[in-house]
């Protein structure tokens, strides 16, 4: 951050990595000061607290740098850093331009890898008021989110209402009017230090959602064959990838493309969201963070934001799951009633997309992030562990009459309530039934079934839907 007068300058913020400190050793910091002050009256300026990670706090003019490896950086690098800053300022350029999704205004960028004299590419903006979503949302009495959740329907609405021809990142050329905008292949934003599994497919693009995710589990597959010699798990990672494949063309409905890709912000999260009049009525004033933002398959787009769905390390018994699962059904009846006020005659398409995005949100943390998988599968059957704990407990305590048996999940819920009084306080069983009834009544209130499972990691960690 730059402060445009002549207080003394604020502390700098430690940070473990050490990207950070070859990044503002390199940077000429005096250039990109000088250049900040031109569209203001200040003749002189100071730096702030230097910031970095998924989420910042504007206070009067930003300028952001992509953080570089501690060695000298490869052509490879230095291209990639390129592409993604003028990727984003394109992207950025184009929301400002099309839409009235509220993000800071670029005052000057440079996307060579000399920034000009600078020493990098960079993007300097105009700072954004409010507070980060995720410092108060926590807070937000029911109300309040919904005034929320009704900004965020529309936000996603206008992003889908502009439809680009294939999958791919936005760039912008010399010309007039949205002519001037172009995609570029997905690897053109990609950080060559953090290749996806399927990275090899993402240089071509691609005229259908299962054509791109067929392409990338092709690749994913081929990585896995030719990597990892003799490892004894390759069997394993191989039949997880081809069984994923093989789901593709059931989960993704190419119809909702008829008209194009719609344009989504890669980190939609609640510490890129910032608020005001949290007191009253919350507003959004900024969406900020485009970085690796791409046009996508609407079903794709079609999935939750990500402050409204489960972290996996919670308990079933969290007390942010039945919030959860509540501003779900209502993110979906506002959905469909914003939808159909935009479109009366067009039947609800997106709303739907949204409502059914459970098995593809799991297909797609699966196959993007190969350790999610694994997560994943615990959670969708970590109940069944329980069941096995419970009967075990069960064929302890009370052998004869449940050996040789067979048991619905509510027959044995019968049994154990008819036979409460012979197990112990803390028994597993009585436990399992108190969980089940309570499960039951956060679903009985909702439409959907089951909720989602947050998954993707983020930096904004003082609120709870992020621990």
């Amino acid at each position: 951050m730059l402060f445009l007068d002549d207080s003394p300058p604020a502390s700098v913020v430690p940070s473990h990595d050490p990207r950070v400190d070859a990044t503002v050793n390199v940077v000429n910091w005096e250039i990109l000061r000088a250049l900040a002050c031109q569209p203001y009256p200040a003749q002189s300026a100071y730096w702030g607290d230097q910031i970095s990670g998924g989420h910042n706090v504007p206070d009067t003019v930003v300028v952001r740098v992509p953080l570089r490896l501690p060695n000298n950086l490869t052509v490879e690098h230095s291209e990639a850093l390129c592409s993604r800053i003028a990727s984003e300022v394109a992207t950025m350029q184009y929301i400002e331009a099309y839409t009235s999704i509220p993000i800071p205004h670029i005052l000057h960028y440079n996307t060579e890898a000399d920034g000009g004299g600078a020493a990098s590419p960079y993007m300097i903006m105009t700072k954004v008021e409010g507070s980060p979503l995720c410092f108060v949302w926590d807070k937000m009495e029911d109300t309040k989110r919904d005034a929320v959740l009704r900004q965020i329907v529309d936000i996603y609405l206008e992003l889908s209402s502009h439809r680009f021809d294939k999958i791919g990142a936005l760039f912008k050329r010399d010309g007039v009017g949205k002519d001037a905008w172009y995609l570029k292949p997905l690897s053109y934003i990609t950080d060559p230090d953090y290749p996806s599994p399927g990275q090899s497919s993402l240089g071509t693009m691609h005229s259908s959602g299962t054509d791109h995710w067929m392409a990338y589990s092709n690749a994913y597959l081929e990585k896995i064959s030719n990597e990892d010699f003799g490892s004894d798990m390759k069997p394993y990672f191989y039949a997880h990838v081809w069984f994923l494949q093989s789901l593709i063309p059931s989960l993704y409905d190419n119809s909702l493309d008829a008209k194009g890709f719609p344009l989504m912000p890669a980190d939609f999260h609640s510490q890129n969201i910032m608020v005001t009049d949290v007191d009253s009525v919350p507003r959004i004033v900024a969406v900020i963070d485009w970085e690796f933002s791409s046009t996508a398959a609407t079903s794709s787009f079609a999935q939750y934001p990500l402050f409204i769905v489960d972290h996996p390390q919670w308990d079933d018994d969290h007390p942010l799951r039945s919030r959860n699962l509540r501003d779900q059904a209502k993110f979906n009846v506002f959905m469909n009633e914003a939808e159909g006020r935009r479109k009366p005659d067009g039947g609800h398409r997106l709303s739907n997309a949204f409502a059914n995005c459970y098995n593809l949100y799991l297909f797609e943390q699966s196959i993007q992030y190969p350790p999610h998988g694994d997560v994943l599968y615990y959670q969708t059957t970590s109940r069944f562990d329980k069941e096995v704990k419970v009967w075990n407990e069960l064929s302890t305590l009370l052998h004869d009459e449940v050996s040789d048996k067979s048991f619905t999940r509510q027959s044995i819920k019968d049994f154990i309530l008819a036979n409460r009084w012979r197990l112990a306080g803390d028994s597993k069983a009585l436990k399992w039934v108190a969980s089940e009834d309570k499960l039951n009544a956060c679903l009985h209130t909702s439409p959907r079934l089951p909720h989602l499972t947050y998954l993707q990691t983020n930096s904004c960690s003082p609120t709870s839907d992020q621990q």
